[in-house]
């Protein structure tokens, strides 16, 4: 899904999955608590679902940050001015943890959940006209990854109001947290260390020309590729600053809430693109800045601001991004579709897909690899999207509830691409409406659409 490019959000259960993930990576490396020198949170990754994904809910804030912060407390409470001095002393040590210094300072406002849940929902509203919801549910439906009868607005506003723990705002510089039981505790604290680190980003590496509207727009899987170093930094220093700040006490609690029961049943019922979608940036993110780290400390971080990735295919396989393997161009004449399918029709929205979500859709369809292995085990059905090349999606919306969907998908080799056939071909099995699976060399193209009838124009608005 496409997240709001103006924002950073953290969350819960993410914190949790992103803090396992880098501990994961840093035994692996052998890499010990010490940094090089010595890093914000994270909204539904600006991830892969190409054309319905709503934008993340933290809003577009309003207040500007002040040089001598003096933090708002929940509405109605009574500002405390010793929280100043904690966010003053968690500044300074992100800054020294990062090894950049802040060219100005924070004030961080605190909500509680209702505040949040209310800001959620209006931002989400006056981002999100009805037309662009009535296509986001159309396309993750016609792929079968949303019930038919589930709203995209009402789930989506369900999963954010429960996972969202605090949002730095990069148009007005100003952090949010939200706090569920008042005060400041350690999960406060490790909310506000990871806001900081994207704070720090923006003043020192422009991180708001990464999250700019007409950059990320049809563009989701190289905006999620962007928000993936973003939130793999600023894991990073959050995880260093717990593991340098917290006691061991301190540190269990973050974990124990970061499972809150009531926040892990939300993220379960979701479906897995939005679920995963929120994941994304932070677990394979983390795992990717990590392997810079390791090899250059924060320098190398830094580094990848200026050479940035280019979709998330080279996030799962850093060693693409090392090699400079781009996505390859995919086109689509969506104008020229719309106009064979007949009156009324309308190229509703066009992006790229990418390695992540084609792997989310295919395993969520129960599709396989073409042949399971020795021990009877299937194939994985994310492995069928790795040698992904590079694809083009577009959505088409015609009179009443009809709608076309073309996925043209490039792949390395022509066995890469006949392991996506066959994969697709599983995966739409069952799909409403009617589909094909074309392939050709290392071309695959899925055509989905409302019935027979459009689906037969829709092929022959497409040459084989």
């Amino acid at each position: 899904m496409t997240a709001d490019p103006k924002t950073r959000a953290s969350h819960r259960p993410a914190l949790l999955a992103s803090l396992l993930a880098f501990a994961l990576v840093s035994a692996a490396c052998g890499t010990g608590a010490s940094p090089a020198t010595t890093t914000p949170s994270a909204p539904p990754a600006a991830s892969a679902s190409p054309t319905s994904a709503p934008p993340s809910p933290a809003p577009s804030g309003t207040a500007a940050a002040s040089p001598n912060p003096t933090a708002s407390r929940v509405p109605g409470a009574t500002p405390d001015p010793a929280d100043a001095a904690v966010y003053r002393a968690i500044e300074d040590q992100i800054a020294a943890i990062r090894g950049v210094q802040p060219t100005e300072r924070l004030e961080p406002t605190v909500l509680d959940e209702p505040a949040l849940r209310a800001r959620l929902q209006a931002d989400f509203d006056k981002k999100n006209p009805p037309a662009e919801i009535r296509e986001g549910e159309i396309f993750l439906k016609a792929l079968g990854l949303l019930p038919a009868d589930a709203s995209l607005r009402d789930v989506y506003l369900d999963l954010m109001g429960s996972q969202v723990a605090g949002f730095y705002d990069l148009e007005a510089n100003q952090m949010f947290l939200v706090s569920r039981k008042g005060g400041v505790g350690p999960s406060e604290k490790a909310t506000f260390a990871h806001e900081f680190v994207h704070a720090l980003q923006d003043q020192h590496f422009g991180a708001d020309r990464l999250t700019d509207e007409e950059a990320s727009k049809g563009q989701s899987d190289r905006a999620a590729a962007w928000l993936s170093v973003v939130e793999g930094d600023a894991t990073i220093g959050q995880f260093l600053w717990l593991q340098n700040h917290l006691t061991p006490e301190e540190l269990q609690q973050v974990m124990t809430e970061s499972s809150d029961p009531e926040a892990t049943a939300a993220l379960n019922r979701a479906p897995a693109i939005l679920r995963e979608n929120l994941m994304f940036p932070y677990s394979a993110g983390a795992q990717f800045d990590m392997a810079a780290y390791v090899e250059g400390g924060w320098p190398a971080i830094d580094a990848l601001y200026q050479k940035l990735p280019e979709s998330t295919e080279q996030i799962l396989h850093p060693e693409k991004y090392k090699a400079g393997e781009a996505p390859r161009p995919v086109s689509i004449p969506a104008a020229d579709v719309a106009r064979a399918l007949g009156d009324g029709w309308t190229a509703a929205d066009e992006d790229t897909a990418g390695e992540f979500f084609l792997s989310v859709w295919l395993r969520e369809r129960g599709a396989t690899g073409p042949a399971p292995e020795p021990d009877g085990t299937p194939v994985p059905a994310s492995g069928a999207a790795a040698g992904w090349g590079g694809d083009r999606t577009v959505l088409l919306t015609g009179p009443g509830d009809s709608y076309a969907l073309v996925m043209a998908t490039t792949w390395d080799t022509a066995d890469d691409a006949a392991e996506f056939a066959t994969a697709a071909r599983s995966a739409v099995k069952g799909l409403p409406g009617a589909s094909a699976v074309r392939a050709a060399g290392d071309a695959v193209t899925v055509l989905l659409a409302s019935d027979a009838g459009v689906l037969q124009r829709l092929g022959a608005a497409l040459p084989e």
